[in-house]
């Protein structure tokens, strides 16, 4: 099932086992699960590319009578977003061995949240050793089609939330917007109060309306943890 099982990270109230061959828990994701859980009621939830499936499992810890579907391009991913699901208890879930593009192709349902933590462009690649690149960062990604496709795949009310590095906003926001896809709120993510925001994450809406703008700090100048930073995800780092 898997080609090594390597650690396994613990949060409050769950845990999340990973593998060599899947990105491991990292902060964007853990973010972008702490955020959501303030954003709203979600019941039936859709994860692309859930890789270890953290941010489904944040999400767990408040709705657990959500029902919870994630995909992966990676078959490694889905075995251990499987896994996790299971060790930890979530009942009403699917997982499935799929790109956004087949997901959605014939499918009729519809979903509340969309999110992701999804790959980011050619010159945002990491290196990295003994990781399956292609399962996070893809080069040929082609987000124009994912946001045509997520649009039609909520219900009228629906969200979509991800994260990406801040220099792709506006790109991104006005792809999303050319497929009715609207901004209702932004977090801008700054690794200090010093320097630039390098990531934001986005919650759209195909209703259109105001912009709440929000921002987190994760360090202070010392090295310490932001106050914004600790409060977002005191719920779930064991050190806060």
């Amino acid at each position: 099932m898997f080609s090594s099982l390597s650690s396994r990270f613990y949060f409050k109230t769950f845990f999340v086992d990973q593998d060599i061959s899947v990105f491991k828990v990292g902060t964007d994701a853990v973010l972008l699960g702490a955020w959501l859980q303030n954003l709203g009621h979600f019941e039936n939830m859709l994860e692309i590319g859930s890789g270890t499936g953290l941010i489904s499992l944040c999400l767990f810890q408040k709705f657990k009578l959500a029902r919870y579907t994630a995909i992966d391009s990676s078959i490694e991913a889905v075995d251990l977003t499987s896994h996790n699901f299971i060790q930890n208890g979530m009942k009403n879930y699917k997982v499935f061995h799929k790109t956004f593009e087949s997901c959605f192709q014939y499918q009729t349902i519809k979903y509340d949240l969309i999110y992701s933590n999804p790959p980011y462009f050619i010159n945002d690649l990491i290196a990295e050793k003994n990781v399956n690149i292609q399962a996070k960062h893809a080069i040929a990604f082609d987000f124009n089609l994912f946001f045509k496709m997520v649009a039609e795949a909520l219900t009228p009310k629906g969200k979509v939330a991800l994260i990406f590095p801040f220099k792709s906003k506006d790109f991104l926001i006005s792809l999303a917007i050319k497929h009715k896809l609207y901004v209702e709120k932004i977090c801008y993510i700054f690794p200090k109060e010093t320097k630039p925001a390098n990531r934001f994450m986005v919650l759209l809406s195909l209703e259109k309306g105001s912009i709440v703008d929000q921002s987190i700090t994760i360090y202070n100048e010392d090295n310490t943890f932001n106050d914004s930073y600790k409060e977002l995800t005191k719920d779930f780092y064991l050190k806060f």
